[in-house]
């Protein structure tokens, strides 16, 4: 997965609304989402209240459905996170879209 960049996006996935992490390719498609809505996680109140703010930009942006990114063909894939925590890095479960054919979802 050639991640380009990331940000944080409401995701509709089972009827439900959450805050995904969303991978986009250089084209700016998204190229994966994460499986699980994120929770705000930091080392400190600067780096959470940063986290949220970032949580909170991602309402202004059009809901993206889980399913219909990639057709609903999705493989999983463990890739390192791109949160901005300072210094660690944790992993996160990311469904990836099981071919190029998919259409475009833009940041």
């Amino acid at each position: 997965m050639g991640v380009s960049s990331w940000n944080y996006r409401v995701v509709r996935k089972d009827g439900r609304l959450g805050v995904h992490s969303a991978y986009y390719d250089e084209s700016g498609k998204i190229e994966g989402l994460s499986i699980d809505p994120c929770s705000p996680q930091a080392d400190s109140i600067e780096e959470l209240e940063a986290n949220l703010q970032l949580m909170v930009e991602s309402l202004r942006s059009a809901i993206v459905d889980f399913d219909s990114v990639a057709n609903g063909k999705w493989r999983r894939e463990f890739v390192r996170d791109c949160s901005i925590s300072s210094g660690s890095e944790a992993s996160e479960n990311v469904c990836l879209p099981k071919s190029e054919d998919y259409p475009s979802v833009s940041k």
